[in-house]
Order: C-alpha cells, then structure tokens, then sequence
C-alpha cells in the first residue's frame, strides 16, 4: 500500500536583475501573500536581499526558518 502526499508550494522567483530595494519590497511582499518558497541567483543579484529580508522576519519571530525553502543557482 502506497501512502501518496502531494504537497504544493507557491514560489517567488526574481528572475531579472532588480536594484536591492525593489528585490527587498519584494520578497517582503510575497512574504505576506503567504509564499514560502524564494529561488535565487547570484547572476540576478537577488540573493543578499533575499537573505536579508528573510533574516529581519525570522529574527522578528515572524516565521521560523523551518517555514521556508530558499533555492540559488550556481
């Protein structure tokens, strides 16, 4: 007997390179409309303000980091 859970996560991907403050607003955004998925890339430059954002909300106790999956690019 098969047990099959499907499990569905919203993403944000920034897939064009954004001025910092626009990357952070956001991530921020998205983080409020429920999504808990963000995919980077460091030729994007959107790494560093995901990061950031999503350190202000786990320090903030907002979410844990347990909550969120965080996806870069090489």
């Amino acid at each position: 007997m098969y047990n099959l859970f499907v499990v569905c996560i919203l993403a944000v991907a920034i897939g064009v390179q954004v001025d910092k403050p626009v990357a952070l607003a956001a991530v921020k955004s998205a983080f409020e409309l429920g999504y808990r998925h963000f995919d980077t890339a460091f030729a994007y430059n959107t790494e560093d303000a995901v990061g950031e954002i999503l350190n202000e909300l786990i320090n903030s106790k907002l979410i844990s980091r347990d909550d969120v999956f965080v996806t870069t690019k090489v």
